[in-house]
C-alpha cells in the first residue's frame, strides 16, 4: 500500500472510529445523562495514536480508532463512563506524587466496580467471558476510596534485598583497595536506596496491562499544549480557556455534575445515576492538613458561585442559574470542639499554620473568629475570641463536655447577623462525634482527630465540605 492509500485508510478508519463514537455518547446520554452532560460539557474528543484505548486528562477524552472499532457501542460506552468517571473523582488532579502506574490501577478497580453495578454500558470481556479490565470484589469503589485502594495495592510492592557479600574474616585495609567501592563491596555495604530496582512494573505487570483500557494523567495547569490533540482530530469545537489551577479544574466538574444531575432528575424512567457513595468517598481530603487549610483560605474560595444552590428564581423556568453567594468575604471561623477530644497541640499547629499562611502572603490578611463550644446549643459571647489582621490568639479552654455542630453554626450565623464577622469558609476542629446539621452558607473543612475508617462507621462522612485528619 502507497503512503497516499495509507493516509486515506487511516482518515477512513477515524471517520468510522468516530461515528461510533459519536453513537455511544447518544446511548451514554439517554440511559445516563447525567455522565453525558458531564462528557459534552467538560471533555473535548480527539482521536489518538498515542494510547491504546482511551485517555483523559481532564480537559480532553482521547480515544484510538482502532480500538473503538475493534470493541461495541456498549463496550464504547462503559469506557467512556470509565474515562467521565476518573475525572468526576478528581484523578488528574489529586494524586500528589504517588506513583502514578498504581494510582491508574486503583481508579481503575474503583470505578469498573461502581459502573458494573449501575449497568454503565457493558464491561468489556474476554472470549472466555472474564472481564478484560481491572474488576475485583476486595477493591469496591462503592466502599473504598481511590487513596484506600492504593495504599493497599503499594503495601503489596515487595522490593528485593539488596544483595551483600559476605565480609571476609580480615577485610583488607581500605589503602589497599583499588578503590572506596572497591572495599565497600568487599565489607557489605548496601547500595543506594535510589539505585534498588523498581518491580512496580514487574508484580504489576498484568493490571498495568489492563488499566492501559482506560488511561487517566495528570492536569498541568501550565501546560499549554493540554488542549491540542495528540493526533489527527476530527472535532472543530473550539477550544475552551484551560482552568488556571486544578481547584478550578475540579470546581468545573463541580458545575458539570449539577447540571447533569438536573438533567437526570427531569428525565422519567430507569438509568439515572446516583452519586451520592462517590461523593462520600471522595470527600476525603488527599492531602496533609496544613494543604488542605491552604486551599480553603484562598480568595478563590471566598468568590465563586454556589452552584450547588440553585437561585429558585430561575429554576421554576427550568434553568439551573447560581444562587447569589458571590460577595467578597473576608473572615475565617474556626470551631474549635472542646468535648475533650482536642489536644492543645494539635489546636496550637492549626494557628500556627494559618499564621504562616498570613506572614507567606498565600492568604490575605483578614479577622479570625474562634467560637469555643462543646454540647451547648446556646453558645455564649464569651465563648468567642475575634482577633484582626492576620493575628492568632493563644489557645486556652473555654468550656467542655459534649459536641454539637448546630450549636457551632447557629453562633457564626448570629455573629454575621449582628455585623461582628463577614465568613470565608468554617473550619471544624472535632472528633466529628455528632450529627451533622443542614449544609451551611459557607465551605466547610471538617479537621477530625479520627481517621477517615473510624469516622466511616459513624456519624460517617458528611455529604457536604472536605474531610481531612489532623495528625501532628
Amino acid at each position: 500500500m502507497t503512503p497516499l492509500q495509507e493516509k486515506v485508510a487511516d482518515k477512513f478508519k477515524e471517520r468510522k472510529a468516530t461515528k461510533k463514537y459519536d453513537e455511544a455518547v447518544r446511548h451514554l446520554l439517554r440511559t445516563n445523562p447525567t455522565l453525558g452532560i458531564i462528557l459534552l460539557e467538560r471533555l473535548r474528543p480527539i482521536v489518538s495514536y498515542d494510547c491504546d484505548c482511551y485517555y483523559t486528562n481532564g480537559i480532553v477524552i482521547g480515544y484510538n480508532p482502532e480500538a473503538v472499532l475493534s470493541m461495541s457501542i456498549l463496550n464504547n460506552v462503559f469506557v467512556i463512563a470509565h474515562e467521565i468517571m476518573h475525572n468526576l473523582m478528581c484523578h488528574s488532579t489529586r494524586r500528589n506524587g504517588r506513583d502514578a502506574r498504581l494510582w491508574n490501577i486503583a481508579g481503575d478497580y474503583c470505578i469498573n466496580s461502581l459502573l458494573e453495578k449501575l449497568k454503565v454500558g457493558e464491561i468489556p470481556r474476554r472470549e472466555d467471558g472474564t472481564p478484560n479490565c481491572l474488576l475485583d470484589d476486595r477493591y469496591d469503589g462503592s466502599k473504598l476510596s481511590t487513596e484506600a485502594v492504593y495504599n493497599m495495592l503499594s503495601s503489596k510492592v515487595k522490593p528485593k534485598e539488596t544483595l551483600k557479600k559476605k565480609p571476609k574474616d580480615k577485610p583488607k585495609d581500605i589503602n589497599d583497595a583499588d578503590s572506596i567501592e572497591d572495599f565497600e563491596e568487599e565489607i557489605g555495604i548496601d547500595t543506594p536506596p535510589e539505585e534498588l530496582e523498581d518491580l512496580i512494573d514487574e508484580q504489576f505487570k498484568e493490571e498495568i496491562a489492563q488499566s492501559k483500557m482506560g488511561l487517566v494523567e495528570d492536569y498541568v495547569p501550565d501546560n499549554e499544549n493540554s488542549w491540542e490533540p495528540r493526533g489527527p482530530s476530527d472535532s472543530n469545537k473550539p477550544h475552551k480557556e484551560l482552568p488556571s489551577s486544578t481547584q478550578e479544574l475540579e470546581d468545573m466538574y463541580t458545575e458539570a455534575r449539577v447540571h447533569g444531575q438536573f438533567a437526570g432528575e427531569k428525565q422519567s424512567g430507569d438509568g439515572g445515576f446516583d452519586f451520592e457513595e462517590i461523593i462520600a468517598l471522595n470527600s476525603e481530603e488527599t492531602v496533609s492538613w496544613e494543604d488542605a487549610l491552604k486551599e480553603y483560605l484562598t480568595v478563590k474560595s471566598r468568590t465563586k458561585k454556589n452552584w450547588m444552590k440553585p437561585s429558585n428564581k430561575w429554576l421554576q423556568h427550568g434553568f439551573w442559574m447560581p444562587s447569589k453567594g458571590g460577595k467578597s468575604l473576608d473572615d475565617i471561623v474556626i470551631m474549635i470542639d472542646e468535648s475533650g477530644s482536642m489536644g492543645e497541640e494539635e489546636i496550637q499547629a492549626v494557628f500556627t499554620n494559618i499564621g504562616e499562611l498570613f506572614e507567606g502572603g498565600e492568604i490575605p490578611l483578614c479577622k479570625v473568629a474562634v467560637i469555643h463550644f462543646s454540647g451547648y446549643d446556646d453558645i455564649p459571647d464569651e465563648h468567642i475570641e475575634i482577633v484582626h489582621e492576620g493575628d492568632m490568639p493563644e489557645y486556652s479552654r473555654r468550656t467542655n463536655g459534649g459536641t454539637n455542630f448546630e450549636g457551632a453554626f447557629n453562633k457564626a450565623v448570629e455573629l454575621e447577623a449582628r455585623g461582628e464577622i463577614t465568613p470565608s469558609c468554617y473550619i471544624m476542629m472535632t472528633d466529628m462525634e455528632d450529627y451533622y446539621p443542614a449544609e451551611p452558607d459557607y465551605p466547610v473543612l471538617w479537621m477530625s482527630t479520627q481517621s477517615f475508617e473510624q469516622v466511616s462507621s459513624w456519624p460517617g462522612i458528611p455529604e457536604y465540605g472536605k474531610f481531612t485528619q489532623l495528625m501532628i
